[in-house]
């Protein structure tokens, strides 16, 4: 299994107290596979919120055994280390803290943009954006932004005790407006990326969109631009990573032609929040339109009827979840 069959068995589990095992971690992967700093970090936050008992909680480590316990509302502070992927973890605390109906703050410390991860723009704007607009009630503060290799990013969340309706998304409803947020490290502001990134994506899009131009404070230099598209019923989003030798206007155009992509299809929900939906839709029963059901996300529906009593059903574009 990958990191996003993790981070929905560790909620999983401290949801319904079923422990579970896991073998043959991120077993395809070149780098050597096995649990990286941002999975562990899931594997202690989860075990720590709902004192769990872990077996095989250790960096690299290939199988891990997690036997839950009650889980527990309060403050508690998580370091994934380095540039480790904030949103990832996240992504792993979110359902326990909102099915549980408990108040949680979580002070997470690490990485906010990271290759492979959503960056914390897409967090805030479209994952607890979703969330909040289907009745949880989580507040979000973004203290510090933290780039590779380096990181240092801190992200402060707020979860009130709320209780989610059905997540039943099957109409965009009309676009209000589309919104770029291009973000840079201080270092980089003599050279305009910022401002390039949003020219690159201008010259897909043309005029009619917002835009958010940010230099920021941060331990490693980095640059990121996010885009969404607002409709009256959801938000979609897309985003690029700056790299070095690659063209600020370069990241800018890969950033518009995903959004494209996206708005190009019928899916109420982008390729990103399709993995990330499921596990809500679980619990509320509700219903979404997708464009392209991913190996990601066919893993996850099989994983989720493993631990509740609930049925996936695709009809046409359409995934349905039903009671058993």
């Amino acid at each position: 299994g990958g990191g996003q069959i993790i981070r929905s068995a560790l909620a999983l589990s401290a949801l319904t107290g079923k422990a579970f095992k896991i073998f043959n971690i991120r077993a395809k992967r070149d780098s050597g596979g096995g649990l990286k700093a941002q999975h562990l970090t899931c594997v202690k936050a989860l075990a720590q919120i709902c004192n769990a008992k872990i077996q095989g909680d250790n960096l690299g480590s290939k199988e891990i055994i997690f036997e839950p316990k009650v889980i527990k509302e309060g403050e508690y502070q998580f370091d994934v280390g380095t540039a480790g992927s904030i949103p990832l973890v996240i992504q792993a605390l979110l359902p326990a803290a909102i099915f549980s109906q408990k108040k949680f703050k979580f002070i997470i410390t690490g990485g906010t943009h990271a290759k492979n991860s959503p960056p914390i723009e897409y967090t805030e704007n479209i994952f607890i954006y979703t969330l909040n607009k289907f009745g949880a009630n989580i507040e979000f503060n973004l203290k510090n932004y933290g780039f590779f290799p380096k990181g240092g990013g801190k992200v402060i969340i707020t979860i009130n005790p709320s209780e989610l309706k059905t997540i039943n998304i099957i109409d965009r409803g009309s676009l209000k407006f589309i919104k770029a947020i291009s973000v840079a490290t201080l270092d980089l502001k003599k050279a305009k990326v910022a401002e390039r990134q949003i020219d690159g994506f201008k010259a897909v899009f043309g005029e009619s969109f917002q835009k958010d131009i940010k230099y920021v404070e941060s331990l490693s230099t980095g640059t990121s631009i996010h885009t969404f598209a607002e409709f009256d019923n959801i938000r979609l989003g897309t985003e690029a990573l700056g790299e070095r030798n690659k063209k600020a206007e370069e990241v800018g155009r890969e950033c518009a032609i995903k959004l494209k992509e996206e708005l190009q299809s019928k899916a109420t929900v982008d390729s990103h929040m399709l993995d990330q939906i499921l596990i809500y839709l679980a619990f509320t029963q509700g219903r979404i339109k997708f464009d392209q059901m991913t190996e990601h996300a066919l893993t996850n529906l099989w994983l989720i009827e493993k631990f509740l009593p609930i049925k996936f059903e695709t009809q046409g574009d359409l995934l349905i979840c039903k009671p058993l």
